[in-house]
């Protein structure tokens, strides 16, 4: 079947007679000469389009009829509107440069509508006299905007804020004295405290889930101690991961940890683990060393966690694996990170329980690397980059390994660490001058 398109004209007709009762055509009642011919919409278009008084008055053909504060303004009424091209009647008036003999003259209940839009207002009302008359200096009104209207109320409830922020005010230049710090600083740990036991720490709510209730809670302070240590945070990403290793480790029969399914932070091979970091040339990475023997590294933490050594001994660290080292250094003004360490200052009580906490210092990812054999030469300058084993022996610190400790641990401990630095200078001090 063929598919035939037949293309026709189409013609439309009103056979409706006329209306009985036409339109009247409504005759402009107006007092200029030759009114039919200034009304034309030539005329009044090219008006609209030269000059932009839109934007300084409301004309009801603008559909604002509805608007209270609309200018109801006839321009086919303004005098002069086509005769002298408008532009005195729509922009400047005359009497505004002082020449009153010609032109409109103002009413004067009119002179408190003249405002200069370019001008301050608040230097405008400083600046004028009663009855609409300026001083000498100001700038001369250019033409009449509509009414605006000013509340009284807003300036009174400006004077009742004004007078309620005042005491605010002096509260907070109080706040900025030595004494209202501390007494601040001693009311904070005084409000701290109460929620520990008693009624503050039954009141105690979540700030989201209100319907939770706390089980405990802990002190938290710093952990002085150790803060002459730098700790980072390290993360192991993609095929870098440490529970691929461990798995392997297990298949080959190297460990035999069965209490730690997985990777978790207990496991001693894994805690007492050593990274160092390796720079040769433009590249930079970090060599993972471990133990194979678990009892070895069960040992070593023990003594990492005592206060005193028995005997020092020395443990080893074989090669394991090459990871790509990407650094974020954290600002030590702020703590951005911390770890925290639960645990109470009473050793069978569960009363005063602390957390203590560390600061971390930046943040390391770890990804897996292979390296050239080009990479592995052992540079002049830099020296060797690739170690096989490493021996590590835990002793006692010395007297200057302590003293350069607790002058680390004084920045953020001065009360516990200041005097033992001082009176070690002291002695240091007397010493010399005996010698001498």
């Amino acid at each position: 079947m063929s598919r035939q398109d037949y293309i026709t004209r189409v013609s439309y007709k009103n056979d409706l007679p006329p209306p009985t009762c036409p339109p009247r055509i409504l005759k402009y009642t107006s007092t200029i000469s030759n009114h039919d011919s200034l009304i034309s919409d030539g005329i009044l278009s090219s008006l609209f389009r030269k000059q932009n008084f839109k934007k300084y008055i409301n004309l009801p053909k603008d559909g604002n009829t509805n608007d209270p504060l609309a200018l109801n303004l006839d321009l086919i009424e303004v005098p002069e509107l086509f005769e002298q091209s408008g532009a005195v009647a729509l922009h400047e008036l005359p009497f505004s440069k002082g020449d009153q003999s010609k032109g409109i003259t103002l009413h004067e209940k009119d002179k408190g509508l003249l405002r200069n839009p370019d001008f301050n207002l608040k230097k405008e009302a400083s600046r004028s006299l009663p009855g609409g008359d300026s001083r000498p200096g100001a700038p001369s009104v250019a033409f009449l905007r509509k009414t605006e209207y000013i509340s009284n109320k807003s300036h009174f409830l400006g004077a009742k804020n004004q007078h309620s922020q005042t005491p605010n005010k002096k509260r907070t230049v109080d706040d900025l004295t030595a004494d209202a710090q501390l007494r601040n600083i001693e009311q904070s740990f005084e409000e701290a405290s109460k929620t520990l036991s008693g009624d503050g720490f039954q009141n105690l709510r979540h700030p989201i889930k209100k319907h939770l209730r706390p089980v405990k809670a802990w002190s938290l302070i710093p952990n002085s101690e150790n803060m002459d240590q730098a700790y980072f945070s390290t993360k192991f990403l993609g095929s870098a991961s440490l529970h691929r290793s461990k798995q392997e480790k297990n298949f080959v029969g190297e460990l035999s940890d069965k209490s730690n399914n997985g990777i978790n932070n207990h496991n001693p091979i894994y805690t007492t683990s050593i990274f160092k970091p390796i720079a040769s040339r433009d590249e930079e990475w970090m060599s993972f060393f471990t133990m194979d023997d678990l009892e070895k590294s069960k040992a070593l933490k023990r003594k990492l966690d005592s206060v005193e050594l028995d005997e020092e001994e020395t443990f080893k660290f074989k090669f394991n694996k090459y990871y790509d080292l990407k650094y974020e250094d954290y600002d030590t003004s702020q703590a951005k990170q911390i770890a925290i360490s639960l645990g109470s200052n009473k050793p069978g009580g569960s009363a005063n329980l602390e957390a203590k906490y560390l600061p971390i210092q930046g943040k390391i990812e770890l990804k897996k690397k292979r390296l050239n054999p080009e990479s592995l030469a052992d540079d002049e300058n830099d020296g060797p980059v690739h170690f096989d084993q490493i021996l590590f022996t835990v002793r006692e610190s010395t007297a200057e390994e302590e003293t350069e400790r607790d002058r680390q641990r004084s920045k953020y401990d001065p009360y516990n660490y200041v005097a033992q630095i001082d009176e070690e200078e002291e002695e240091e001090g007397e010493v010399v001058q005996e010698e001498d």
